[in-house]
C-alpha cells in the first residue's frame, strides 16, 4: 500500500531565529522518544533560556535528550543546568567534530530542523533554517550523522 505524500506538506524553510524557536518549541513538545540536538555556543544558551522548561517536561515523560555542542568556560554553567535533563557531550575536544559549526534538533528520526546560516555572523531577523518531515532524512542522514558526532565527542560531568 503505497502512501502519497506531498514533500511540500512536510517541508518549510524558516526566516528569522524567532521563526526557528517557535518550531523547535512545537518539535520538543511533540518528542515521545528522543531529541537529539547539535548546536553552538549561542544556541546552547539560547535552548536553555527559550527551551529548558520544555526539555524538562520532556525528559520527565521519559524522553531521551541528547546535546552535543562546544562546553567550555562561556558555556560550562548553562552545559551543567541542561545536564541535569539531558545528557550533553562535548564537540570542542575531536579534531573531527569540532570543525562542525552547526544547529540541528532531530526528533525521534522523523523530523529535524536544521540552521543554514552562521548564528554568529547572521542577524537574529536573517537566519534561515530548513524543517522537514522527512523520515528518509531524519533517520538515514541526521540520525547517523549526529550519531558519529555523538561518538566522537566527550561527555560532560
Amino acid at each position: 500500500n503505497l502512501k502519497i505524500v506531498k514533500a511540500e506538506d512536510l517541508t518549510g524553510a524558516l526566516k528569522g531565529r524567532y521563526a526557528m524557536l517557535q518550531q523547535t518549541e512545537t518539535m520538543i513538545k511533540k518528542a515521545k522518544k528522543s531529541i537529539k540536538l547539535m548546536t553552538t555556543e549561542n544556541g546552547l544558551k539560547e535552548l536553555h533560556e527559550h527551551h529548558g522548561h520544555l526539555l524538562k517536561k520532556a525528559s520527565d515523560a521519559g524522553v531521551k535528550i541528547q546535546i552535543a555542542a562546544p562546553v567550555n568556560k562561556n558555556t560550562t554553567d548553562v552545559a551543567k543546568l541542561l545536564g541535569k535533563v539531558a545528557q550533553i557531550r562535548n564537540v570542542e575536544e575531536s579534531e573531527l567534530v569540532r570543525k562542525l559549526a552547526g544547529r540541528f534538533v532531530l526528533v525521534d528520526g522523523e523530523e529535524f530542523l536544521v540552521g543554514l546560516t552562521d548564528d554568529v555572523k547572521t542577524h537574529p531577523t536573517q537566519d534561515v533554517a530548513l524543517w522537514t518531515q522527512s523520515s528518509h532524512a531524519s533517520s538515514n542522514i541526521f540520525e547517523p550523522m549526529f550519531e558519529l558526532i555523538w561518538q566522537h565527542s566527550k561527555p560532560v560531568k
